[in-house]
């Protein structure tokens, strides 16, 4: 069955202890994009042919959407982890079931502006800062 992109989801920790998982208010667009970093092992006896192992996993997230203010203690959170230069734990849901990946990230980069007719808008870029867990809802 089809589901909706309504559902792909972030949420970014409080870094309190026990952690608290909120949604990033104002999302418009979410992406989890999961790559593998190819490890070449061709020569000249593979024929011409190139040969791989899998390599390092790598996860980022891009996010933009309305800054919705005054609920912008999310973006605040981000801010203030940036200018830190640490990490932020970050669970990203992919479906209505819950099912979702989950893992400390860098904040490569934040984005926030307004043109003179529209919303105020961010952008987020971030990296994985370890391994990613899936969990299964």
């Amino acid at each position: 069955m089809a589901e909706s992109g309504i559902n792909v989801l972030l949420k970014i920790g409080d870094g309190a202890d026990p952690e608290v998982f909120t949604e990033l208010a104002g999302q418009k667009s979410t992406q989890l994009n999961l790559t593998s970093s190819p490890v070449d092992t061709s020569n000249k006896t593979t024929g011409g042919w190139g040969r791989t192992l899998a390599g390092l996993n790598n996860g980022t997230v891009t996010c933009s959407g309305t800054a919705e203010w005054p609920d912008t203690a999310g973006i605040k959170r981000l801010e203030t982890v940036f200018g830190a230069r640490g990490t932020i734990n970050c669970e990203l849901i992919v479906n209505t079931a819950g099912d979702k990946w989950a893992g400390a990230f860098s904040i490569t980069s934040l984005d926030i502006s307004g043109d003179d007719n529209g919303a105020a808008v961010y952008s987020l870029n971030l990296q994985n800062a370890g391994a990613l867990v899936k969990t299964d809802a």
